[in-house]
């Protein structure tokens, strides 16, 4: 998709949803060297050296407009999200068993059954305003209320 398209659709987004912020590209990457290939500006896309949560990365683009990527020993912060995002990440069941959770066997249940990316095919993201992103996004994240998602 090139990027006069992309810019196109980000703009009708942001027209017709009035949207806070701007619509999150994310683009998974398999090797984390893959990313000195993935350029912005004319260098390579900046990695965080620090550790986030996977909502955390995808933020940086919604809120402040920035095209960054995140490899996978940092973005596990959130061990739900990494999971989600098929890193790899120590059982956790225990840390959302009584909080988000009524129970050990509720929290292993939902655990279990959430969608998941395959676990170790990917060891990093790139995230970006849909307009800006120098790479074919997997997928747009857009944050709205009800009435703007429906």
């Amino acid at each position: 998709m090139d990027s006069d398209k992309l810019k196109r659709i980000s703009e009708e987004y942001r027209q017709y949803l009035n949207l806070e912020g701007f619509p999150a590209a994310v683009k998974m990457v398999e090797k984390r060297e893959m990313l000195e290939d993935i350029k912005y500006k004319g260098r390579p896309v900046k990695v965080l050296d620090k550790n986030l949560l996977v909502c955390q990365l995808v933020s940086q683009a919604r809120f402040y407009g920035r095209v960054v990527a995140g490899v996978s020993e940092s973005l596990c912060l959130c061990r739900l999200g990494g999971d989600a995002m098929g890193f790899e990440v120590d059982d956790y069941t225990h840390v959302y068993a009584g909080t988000y959770f009524s129970s050990e066997t509720a929290a292993k249940k939902m655990i279990s059954e959430m969608p998941k990316l395959k676990r170790g095919k990917y060891e990093a993201m790139v995230v970006g305003p849909l307009d800006r992103i120098p790479v074919e996004p997997d997928v747009v994240v857009i944050y709205g209320n009800v009435a703007q998602m429906l």
